[in-house]
């Protein structure tokens, strides 16, 4: 970081040095132009008008415009005299429609309407997730390996054993979080808050 600083400032004491020199060749000489007065200027100019140069000298030659001639065709009389071939028409297949009986059709109306049953409050929680990320140490990634193996709430991790603990740490590469960080001991103290 020093180093892009230091050159920073010795672009820009390099820039103010150009500057000041190409104002005072200005003052001095009020007859060149400002571009004139710009040191190396002559320099740059020079290999900007070779490099051009050079270019232009081999780039291949440019393609002549195509010519685009009008042609008179001739139709033979046997050619004018065949009739003109109209396609066939097709005959597409239309699907038979069923008619259904009046009384078909009103006790599926009376199928459509009726609601199905809605779930109860313990189903309800039953599948919603808790927010693992509260426990410190778990962040949006681990909960992503967490709920990859089916691990989405507080009594999960609660349950662990040492050896799970380890085990799931291995298998998910968590680093050794879990046990560094206290998972199950926070994961117990949420679960108990959460169903108190």
């Amino acid at each position: 970081m020093f180093l892009l600083k230091f050159l920073f400032v010795l672009l820009l004491i390099a820039f103010i040095i150009i500057l000041a020199y190409t104002i005072y060749t200005k003052v001095t000489n009020p007859e060149k132009s400002f571009m004139d007065c710009v040191p190396f200027m002559d320099e740059i100019r020079q290999n900007s008008a070779n490099d051009v140069g050079a270019t232009s000298d081999s780039a291949p030659p440019q393609a002549e415009p195509l010519k685009v001639v009008a042609t008179e065709t001739k139709v033979s009389s046997d050619e004018a005299e065949k009739p003109k071939l109209t396609p066939k028409p097709t005959k597409v297949k239309t699907a038979a429609v069923k008619k259904k009986p009046a009384a078909a059709k009103t006790t599926a109306a009376a199928k459509k309407t009726t609601k199905k049953p809605t779930k109860t409050a313990k189903s309800k929680t039953a599948t919603q997730k808790d927010n693992i990320k509260k426990i410190n140490g778990i962040g949006p990634v681990f909960e992503k390996k967490l709920n990859s193996i089916g691990i989405t709430k507080f009594e999960h991790i609660a349950a662990w054993s040492d050896a799970d603990a380890s085990r799931i740490d291995e298998q998910l590469e968590l680093s050794g979080r879990p046990q560094r960080e206290d998972w199950i001991a926070k994961a117990k103290i949420l679960a108990a808050e959460k169903n108190a």
